[in-house]
């Protein structure tokens, strides 16, 4: 199912997430998606709609998922019982990777906006591992980076003033959106960007009803969360250090 990746979808020019202080690697695993595709050839192909749960925090990490189409977000419950949303993945990214060194998923995943996925059972990464160790080292370099990623999160995206978070985040959601111009972004609910950058509701929404009236968003069309983004304005909020 090679076909199924376009790799020209992939943006490779993330120069602008950072003089944001965004680290790209958030946006694609196009690595472990090349290498993994490569070993390969047969996999199964998957629909899920916005909202549907794609595995739960857990459970059998037996298989990996690529995103070939569409957003999903990672969540962790808390002590209390609430979810945080700590990862945001699009197309490229390899989700359930954690399943080739631990049994159960880390995470739930939950799908943002439809997608399309790639299904390989973990027991094949395992065969491979088995027969082929060195072609694996790179997707278990993948692996160790993503179980270190969530210190990176932190830093970058629960650091700084509300609003220079909030413009990063937007800025972040336009590279993740790879079916569009960077320029253009679909906006998460008030509450998804709420979680993933540990404030309130209204607070966000608070930004985003600011940065509309001073044309820092503009809608695009009648209906739906989506906008044409004011990159050089946002890259001067984002620097806000408070």
């Amino acid at each position: 199912m090679l076909e199924l990746i376009d790799n020209n979808a992939i943006k490779v020019d993330y120069s602008e997430l950072g003089a944001y202080g965004i680290d790209h690697s958030f946006i694609s695993d196009d690595f472990a998606v090349r290498e993994l595709l490569h070993y390969f050839k047969t996999t199964k192909k998957l629909y899920f709609p916005s909202q549907q749960v794609i595995f739960n925090q857990s459970t059998n990490a037996d298989s990996i998922y690529i995103i070939i189409k569409g957003m999903v977000k990672l969540l962790v419950y808390l002590p209390n019982g609430k979810a945080r949303i700590v990862r945001l993945h699009g197309p490229g990214s390899v989700l359930g990777l954690t399943g080739m060194i631990k049994q159960l998923h880390e995470h739930k995943a939950v799908v943002v906006h439809d997608v399309v996925l790639l299904k390989i059972a973990t027991y094949s990464l395992k065969l491979l591992r088995r027969q082929y160790p060195e072609k694996l080292l790179g997707i278990v370099e993948k692996v160790f980076e993503n179980l270190n990623m969530a210190d990176a999160w932190i830093t970058q995206f629960s650091t700084g003033s509300i609003k220079a978070r909030v413009a990063r985040l937007i800025t972040f959601l336009s590279y993740l959106e790879t079916e569009t111009s960077p320029d253009i972004v679909e906006l998460l609910t008030c509450e998804e960007m709420a979680s993933v950058l540990g404030v309130t509701t209204e607070s966000v929404s608070r930004i985003l009803a600011e940065f509309k009236r001073q044309q820092i968003l503009q809608r695009i069309g009648q209906s739906g969360e989506i906008y044409r983004r004011n990159p050089q304005i946002l890259m001067e909020l984002s620097q806000d250090a408070r």
